[in-house]
């Protein structure tokens, strides 16, 4: 058997970054993790306005499909007449100017 001498015995030493560098090192990753979970925040900040916004937009057409219904049956009803809103109050509705190109009926 061949003899071991200390010289070709090596230590394995651990090679480390220094206090301030491990510091600086662990202070960017805190700071990208921060800011990839405020990115996440606004994504679902933005899908939840679209969400709202989608709502909002089918309201305003439902609300404006019941309004037509609505005033088709008042009209069913009354006939051609303003309504004051404030009040309630039916006025006959002045007639209509015929549009350009119409004839006006008489």
């Amino acid at each position: 058997m061949a003899e071991t001498k200390m010289e070709d015995i090596t230590v394995n030493e651990e090679k480390k970054l220094t206090a301030d560098e491990l510091k600086e090192v662990q202070s960017y990753d805190q700071k990208f993790q921060q800011i990839q979970f405020a990115l996440g925040e606004i994504a679902i900040l933005r899908k939840n306005w679209e969400k709202r916004e989608d709502s909002l937009w089918s309201e305003l057409e439902k609300a404006g499909e019941d309004q037509n219904k609505m005033r088709d049956s008042l009209q069913e009803k009354y006939g051609n007449v303003s309504v004051d809103k404030n009040t309630g109050l039916i006025t006959e509705a002045p007639p209509v100017a015929p549009q350009e190109g119409e004839d006006a009926v008489q």
